[in-house]
């Protein structure tokens, strides 16, 4: 069993879609991937301080032994699952009291990474520990660092199977992220383009991987989705330079 210091955590296996009491010191073991209970936490709401939110943070270990970090908030009171994504599989976490429930969710891999992206509307406002804990995992600083940039990587979760970090250190809203995602999520080019129709396409050289991609212009940048021979989805690259 794995230990926490000196104490035993006891694993528990769990059925999706099952009633299950969750506590600390315990990891309740699905048939894709582990779920532990790591604690909770008040916080103030950035648009309002005076409301105080309860936060139940988890951790999801996949078979590879890669974590995501998640939290579930009743909010205001209007309670909705949490989403996450392990490998090109999409579930749902939703807690009532002390209870939780764990079940694939109606959602397709492509909107759930569409809903990713999304999370960074105020990409240049956003420090790496934001970035963090809007994609869920950690990024390490690199000795790829130099006088002019702060380089950080991480091997990512789910269908982003690593991502990369720039920001300039003379002016912090410069930064570049880039997400690996992995081709077997099949993420076609025609899909992106029915979600951003006014999109331009781009045509890069031929040896480079990413033969062809879709830019978007944002109010903060531009995010492009770049694409294998295949038209198949392997980058999102957010950079909030818009040039």
């Amino acid at each position: 069993m794995p230990q926490k210091g000196n104490t035993t955590i006891k694993i528990k296996n769990t059925k999706y879609q099952e009633k299950v009491v969750f506590k600390e010191g315990e990891i309740l073991s699905f048939p894709d991937f582990n779920l532990q209970f790591v604690g909770e936490n008040s916080q103030k709401v950035e648009i309002n301080p005076n409301l105080l939110f309860t936060y139940y943070n988890f951790k999801i270990i996949d078979h590879e032994g890669k974590s995501l970090e998640i939290s579930w908030s009743s909010g205001t009171g209007e309670i909705s699952p949490q989403i996450f994504a392990v490998g090109n599989r999409v579930y749902q976490l939703e807690l009532k009291a002390d209870e939780m429930v764990v079940s694939p969710a109606d959602m397709d891999i492509k909107e759930y990474i569409m809903q990713t992206t999304s999370k960074f509307l105020w990409f240049k406002e956003l420090d790496v520990k934001m970035i963090s804990k809007r994609l869920g995992f950690q990024f390490t600083k690199t000795e790829e660092s130099n006088e002019y940039y702060d380089m950080f990587k991480s091997s990512g979760f789910g269908p982003i199977i690593s991502a990369e970090l720039r920001v300039k250190q003379k002016d912090l809203a410069h930064k570049l992220l880039i997400l690996e995602i992995n081709p077997g999520s099949r993420i076609s080019q025609s899909m992106i383009f029915s979600r951003y129709p006014k999109g331009e396409l781009r045509v890069n050289q031929p040896e480079n991987p990413a033969r062809t991609a879709i830019i978007t212009k944002e109010s903060w940048g531009k995010v492009s989705y770049s694409f294998n021979k295949n038209d198949i989805l392997i980058y999102i690259t957010l950079d909030s330079i818009d040039s």
